[in-house]
């Protein structure tokens, strides 16, 4: 009994999918994972801690003879989004 055209097409083409799968396993352990593991990605650090901020303003509530304390705090490295350029 002789195959089909399209019996062979489809054939083809599973082959032909399973073999782009294949390659393209290969090419992301070969290529793409290591190059991940390589350059990780950046952690957040706390200098720009937004409770930090928080905790000096919350402070300035208690301290009510110093008047320019929530001025200080928001001035502070704490507060300023950017952080302080020298860290």
């Amino acid at each position: 009994m002789t195959r089909s055209p399209l019996h062979n097409l489809v054939l083809f083409l599973i082959a032909l999918s399973i073999f782009g799968t294949i390659v393209a396993g290969v090419h992301y352990a070969a290529i793409d994972l290591p190059m991940q593991l390589a350059n990780p990605a950046p952690t957040n650090d706390a200098l720009n801690d937004p409770g930090a901020c928080a905790r000096c303003i919350s402070l300035c509530g208690v301290k009510i003879w110093d008047s320019s304390c929530t001025n200080r705090c928001l001035r502070s490295c704490d507060c300023i989004p950017g952080g302080c350029p020298d860290r």
